[in-house]
C-alpha cells in the first residue's frame, strides 16, 4: 500500500504513518513521524513503505480510542457498559472488535486490560491502525464524542480498574484504583517538550496550507484541538500568537 492522500475526520486531516503487516511502525521514530498533508504522506510512504495505516492517539491527533477486543472478553464489558458510553465514531477492527474514537481528554494515556480484560485505552504515547482504510466497516459515523467522563476516578486521580460489573458508584478504595490517566503534571520531560512542539508545528502547517476562504474555520478547529496541549507544556499565549501569525 502506498498512501498519497490524507485521512479526514470531521473535516480535518488526521496525522498518519506507515505500519507493517505486524502492526508495528516502519518509520524510525514510530508515531512521532506522523504527518497529515498529502505531499508529506506520499514522501513518508515512499521512504518507509507499510501495508497498514497507523494514526497516533492523544494530543497530537486530538483523539483517544477505547479498543474492544472480543477475543479477550472485551465484548462482555462493552455490552454491560454501552448505555454509559457516549455514542461516537466507531470502527470495526480486523478481528471483529471495535475502536471507539473519542475526543482527546488531557492526561489520557495508554493502558492494557486496566479497565477490564480485553479493553485497552489508546491515548498519549499510543496509536491505532485506522481499519477503515483497509476495508473494515465504520459502524457509527459519529460525531466524535468527548471521552467518557465516568471513566475518570474521583479528584482526577486516574481511571479505575473496575471490572464489567462495577459501576461509577462502586465502593472502591484508593488502593484499588489503577491509574491510566496522569494524576498530575509532574516534571517536564524532554518527550513532552518535543511532543508539544511537534503538535504546534503541525497545527501551524495545517493553517498555513489551508484554502484562504476556510482559514477562520480552520483556526477555530485548530484552537480547539490545541486546547489540551498545555498539558504538554505549550504556553497558551505563545500557541495563540503562532497560530494567528499564520493568518497574516
Amino acid at each position: 500500500m502506498h498512501m498519497r492522500q490524507p485521512i479526514f475526520l470531521e473535516g480535518r486531516a488526521v496525522h498518519c504513518f506507515p505500519c507493517g503487516s505486524n502492526k508495528k511502525p516502519t518509520t524510525p521514530h514510530g508515531f512521532k513521524d506522523a504527518v497529515s498533508d498529502a505531499p508529506s504522506i506520499a514522501r513518508l510512504w515512499s521512504h518507509y513503505p507499510g501495508q497498514l495505516v497507523g494514526v497516533p492517539t492523544g494530543v497530537i491527533s486530538g483523539i483517544d480510542v477505547i479498543d474492544i477486543d472480543p477475543r479477550n472478553g472485551g465484548d462482555q464489558w462493552f455490552f454491560e457498559n454501552r448505555d454509559k458510553l457516549p455514542k461516537t465514531r466507531t470502527h470495526e477492527t480486523q478481528r471483529f472488535g471495535q475502536h471507539l474514537v473519542y475526543r482527546h481528554m488531557a492526561g489520557v494515556r495508554c493502558s492494557t486490560n486496566k479497565i477490564a480484560p480485553g479493553v485497552d485505552v489508546k491515548g498519549d504515547g499510543g496509536f491505532v491502525i485506522w481499519w477503515p482504510q483497509h476495508g473494515c466497516r465504520v459502524l457509527c459515523e459519529g460525531p466524535v464524542a468527548d471521552f467518557p467522563s465516568w471513566l475518570w476516578a474521583k479528584e482526577k486521580m486516574g481511571v479505575t480498574g473496575l471490572g464489567a460489573a462495577a459501576g461509577a458508584d462502586a465502593a472502591t478504595s484508593t488502593a484499588d484504583v489503577t491509574p491510566i490517566l496522569s494524576p498530575s503534571l509532574g516534571p517536564v520531560s524532554l518527550y513532552e517538550r518535543n511532543y508539544s512542539k511537534r503538535a504546534l508545528a503541525n497545527a501551524c502547517f495545517e493553517l498555513r496550507n489551508c484554502p484562504v476562504g476556510s482559514r477562520n474555520s480552520k483556526l477555530n478547529a485548530l484552537a480547539y484541538k490545541m486546547g489540551p496541549v498545555d498539558r504538554a507544556r505549550v504556553d497558551r499565549m505563545r500557541a495563540g500568537r503562532k497560530l494567528f501569525a499564520e493568518m497574516l
